[in-house]
């Protein structure tokens, strides 16, 4: 009578055991399989789209390991924008991290994006009567890329490199207005479209070439006699509101040189030469 007890207790606990064993294994079973669903990119932006997991009050979004931002009520990012742009042409990893609300970590998911580029034809066309004596009813550039690096091509009686105007090594270097090399008749043919007055400078420099993830810009002084002025030129690309690319471009200088230079007179451009790419 006592074995029988006996026997009836211990298979009473074994019982117990295999059904708090199994309880806790399926309450420890993920739902789904945390995933990144997609992935789409721009030349200055990512945006990332991830399944939402059922146990996450939040998800962490990494970019390079380098924090982006905390997602709580979507499952969606955009990284990058006309103002805080990516580098295009460039291979970026993504991790999302979904957490609980007491930051427990339920899940992560990764991905690697490549981030597009600004090739391509741009054009803008001037709306107004205001041409600068027939020299600006329509601005055409031709952007491209190879090794690495940028050029920006301007048609005037033919094309010629605006950008880079000169090499790194020869900024500094002076050149002459009338001289017949490559980058001296670049530089009078870009000049003559924006200059409103009849004053030819008599030697010019480039001073300075910055480029920045969106935004590539050159200084240039020129020299007239005791005249010396400084023109700060920028190519600025962004995307529109459609997420269609544009170059706008602007030409600015210093001091009373600056009511010499021709700007944009379209209406709402702010005097800026917004070309659309083509």
């Amino acid at each position: 009578m006592n074995l029988m007890r006996i026997r009836s207790l211990l298979l009473c606990v074994l019982l117990l055991y295999v059904g708090t064993s199994l309880t806790a294994s399926s309450s420890q079973m993920p739902e789904g399989e945390f995933t990144i669903r997609s992935a789409y990119s721009t030349p200055l932006s990512i945006e990332v789209r991830w399944e939402p997991h059922h146990s996450a009050a939040y998800y962490d979004v990494y970019l390079d390991n380098r924090p982006m931002a905390r997602v709580t009520d979507s499952s969606r990012l955009v990284i990058g924008s006309n103002d805080n742009p990516l580098y295009s042409h460039r291979r970026y990893d993504v991790l999302v991290v979904a957490r609980t609300s007491d930051d427990q970590v339920v899940g992560k998911a990764t991905t690697t994006v490549e981030t597009s580029g600004w090739e391509g034809r741009y054009r803008w066309v001037n709306q107004t009567k205001s041409t600068n004596r027939g020299r600006a009813t329509q601005l055409d550039f031709r952007v491209t890329y190879a090794d690495g690096a940028y050029q920006i091509d301007a048609l005037y009686d033919r094309w010629y490199r605006v950008f880079p105007l000169v090499e790194s090594a020869m900024v500094g270097q002076q050149y002459s207005w009338d001289g017949e090399g490559e980058v001296q008749q670049a530089y009078r043919a870009n000049a003559q479209v924006f200059n409103t007055t009849t004053i030819k400078p008599q030697s010019w420099q480039v001073v300075s070439m910055a480029e920045q993830p969106n935004v590539w810009s050159i200084d240039v002084r020129s020299k007239s006699g005791a005249i010396e002025v400084v023109t700060h030129s920028v190519y600025h690309f962004v995307l529109s509101d459609e997420g269609a690319p544009q170059l706008h471009f602007s030409t600015t200088s210093d001091g009373i040189a600056a009511l010499s230079m021709f700007h944009s007179p379209n209406k709402g451009e702010g005097g800026i030469f917004k070309a659309q790419r083509i």
